[in-house]
């Protein structure tokens, strides 16, 4: 396993074991929400570089949906 996982592991259980399950949860779910920002980020710094193949694909408003569905609420 990668150190960083071990660590990461490590002090969840020591947070366990000395401040309770409620602050485990909540230290987990932070942890959680830490990893998914850095994800993120990096998901956007990718998406700012060139686009392979220059196309945009434009998707429907709600509101041009909308327009297209009659009163009785069908297509």
């Amino acid at each position: 396993m990668d150190e960083l996982l071990l660590r990461v592991l490590s002090r969840l259980v020591g947070i366990h074991a000395t401040l309770g399950p409620d602050v485990y949860r909540q230290a987990g779910q932070r942890a959680l929400l830490g990893i998914a920002a850095a994800a993120h980020v990096e998901a956007e710094r990718r998406a700012r570089g060139p686009c392979p193949s220059g196309t945009v694909v434009k998707f429907p408003l709600a509101r041009t949906r909308r327009s297209s569905i009659t009163e009785d609420g069908v297509p």
